[in-house]
């Protein structure tokens, strides 16, 4: 599991770029630099192992920022929560004065539909 750390990541990047280094140094000495270099299959194993290993790295990062941002959200919504709690609180008084208010006007709005009906029958 140690691999999954990115720490550890870092350190096998580190150690392939090294590989890398020392490979394309020998076959300098050897005679091949440039393309034919590129083109032997140790660099282009090395370099493979390198950009998967960013590509871990990158992983990583999304991972532990997107953590993060999980945890900042859950603690907004949470203090949102509470912030609303706070409020309902404080503006229930108003609410039920409203809502005796919506009360007593329906019975009066139901009555005037009534009337109406009555007197279409006549």
């Amino acid at each position: 599991m140690a691999s999954k750390n990115k720490e550890v990541r870092i350190q096998q990047r580190e150690k392939l770029e090294k590989q890398l280094a020392m490979r394309l140094q020998k076959l300098a000495e050897g005679g091949i630099d440039g393309a034919k270099a590129q083109k032997d299959p140790t660099v282009k194993n090395l370099k493979s192992q390198i950009r998967e290993t960013n590509v871990r790295i990158a992983t990583i990062d999304k991972s532990v920022k997107l953590s993060n941002d999980m945890v900042e959200a859950k603690a907004r919504k949470l203090a949102e929560k509470e912030a609303g709690k706070v409020q309902a609180s404080s503006a229930d008084a108003p609410q039920e004065k409203k809502s005796k208010k919506k009360a007593a006007a329906e019975p009066e709005a139901a009555k005037k539909p009534r009337k109406k009906k009555e007197e279409l029958k006549a």
